[in-house]
């Protein structure tokens, strides 16, 4: 009786060890998998400091200003350079339109109601904390 209970008591702990063991590997695969999807989903874009690239949906665009200036609200974040402030979605930030920018895109690209995708860099204002110190360099 006391050898069926000791087989018994080695063949639930055997199967233990096996079941606990297969569950480590599986898990061990499933964060593997999760940390390709992510490095997948996130493009390397190996941004110039000072740079950021965001999508958004023009607010306003002031073509009489000087420089000219165009609002945008932010709806996507794609990615930062080094030391770029960062810019939260829904901020709306005010960006420099270089007329070199202006004269190469869609004349109805900057119409209020329309989305586009910017790369844009930083430009610091002494004292200036606000969200208005961006250049458009590139639109996408």
């Amino acid at each position: 009786m006391k050898k069926n209970i000791l087989s018994a008591g080695i063949c639930i702990l055997s199967a233990l060890i096996v079941f606990s063991c297969s569950q480590g590997d599986k898990k061990e695969d499933k964060e593997k998998v999760a940390e390709e999807t992510i490095e997948k989903e996130t493009p390397n874009l190996n941004l110039a400091p000072g740079t950021a690239s965001v999508k958004g949906q023009v607010i306003k665009m002031n073509n009489s200003s000087v420089p000219k200036t165009c609002v945008i609200k932010v709806t996507n974040v794609i990615g930062y350079g080094e030391g770029t402030p960062s810019i939260a979605e829904e901020d709306e930030i005010t960006v420099m339109m270089p007329d070199n920018i202006l004269s190469g895109s869609d004349s109805d690209a900057f119409l209020a109601g329309n989305y586009c995708s910017l790369l844009i860099r930083n430009i610091e204002k002494a004292g200036s904390d606000d969200l208005g110190n961006w250049i458009c360099i590139k639109v996408k």
